[in-house]
C-alpha cells in the first residue's frame, strides 16, 4: 500500500528531527578542581580529541618544547565551561603563557589528564577512579 502524502511528510519530518537531534551536541558541566580552582569541565568531543592529537604529533616532529606546553595547556582551557556547560568568554580566562609562567609541570600534567580523563572515560568510571 503506498503513503499517503501526509504520511510520508511526517516520515521526512520525524527523519530530519532525528537528523537535528543527532546533531546537537550534549552540554555538560563537571565540577573539578583544576590548578587550583573549582572549575567546570566539558566534555570534548570524538573531533577535539584526534584534533588535539594529531596537532601534537606535528608539534613533537617539527616544534619546540613551548609549543608542545603552549599547546597541551590551551587543550585544558578549551575544556572550560561555565556551569550550564556553555563556553566561557576568552577575555574571563587566562591565556596558555600566563599559565605557564605560574604552575608546575606536575600541576598542568594533572589538569591534561583530568581534561582527557573526563572526555574519554564514562563519567561514572571517572568519578569512580578519582
Amino acid at each position: 500500500m503506498p503513503l499517503q502524502p501526509h504520511k510520508s511528510n511526517e516520515i521526512r519530518f520525524s527523519m530530519k528531527s532525528l537528523k537535528e537531534q543527532l546533531l546537537t551536541p550534549t552540554k555538560s558541566a563537571v565540577k573539578k578542581n583544576i590548578l587550583g580552582a573549582d572549575v567546570f569541565i566539558r566534555r570534548l568531543t570524538a573531533q577535539e580529541l584526534l584534533d588535539y592529537d594529531e596537532q601534537a604529533e606535528r608539534i613533537r616532529e617539527s616544534g619546540t618544547a613551548q609549543q608542545q606546553s603552549v599547546h597541551s595547556v590551551e587543550f585544558i582551557l578549551n575544556a572550560l565551561v561555565d556551569a550550564d556547560g556553555n563556553a566561557l568568554p576568552v577575555g574571563d580566562l587566562p591565556s596558555a603563557m600566563e599559565l605557564l609562567a605560574v604552575h608546575d609541570n606536575p600541576a598542568l600534567v594533572d589538569a591534561l589528564v583530568e581534561v582527557q580523563k573526563h572526555s574519554v572515560i564514562k563519567i561514572e568510571e571517572a568519578e569512580k577512579n578519582s
